[in-house]
């Protein structure tokens, strides 16, 4: 189960994102369900923002079977076309970086993702 990032800090962005994105492969399900849900709290963008830092800098996502696809399924789901574009320059970013090694890395430091 995934920690305090998960469940009490909302919207996941700015500083929350890296806190979030640092429990690596344990937020992937939470993340996941948040893209792949119908109706979301917050934009679908905050979510993907919050996978690429946790590839970029805590766990590498293509170390995870079927994750990849799973986000372009989720993407493609996405109704609005301009917020649909934004989520697909995330995602090839994504899978243009090799990512860190697969780690879950325990706590960030205040500045690590600015």
């Amino acid at each position: 189960m995934c920690g305090y990032a998960t469940y009490c800090l909302e919207p996941p962005s700015g500083q929350y994102a890296c806190v979030l994105a640092s429990e690596g492969d344990m937020a992937v399900p939470y993340l996941l369900a948040q893209l792949e849900a119908e109706h979301t709290k917050f934009p679908k963008l905050l979510y993907l923002n919050v996978f690429l830092t946790m590839h970029r800098q805590y766990y590498n996502l293509q170390s995870e079977p079927g994750l990849l696809e799973r986000l372009k399924r989720g993407i493609a789901a996405i109704s609005s076309k301009n917020e649909r574009a934004d989520a697909e320059e995330i995602l090839r970013k994504i899978e243009a970086d090799p990512g860190v090694e697969a780690q879950r890395v325990p706590s960030p430091s205040p500045d690590s993702c600015f």
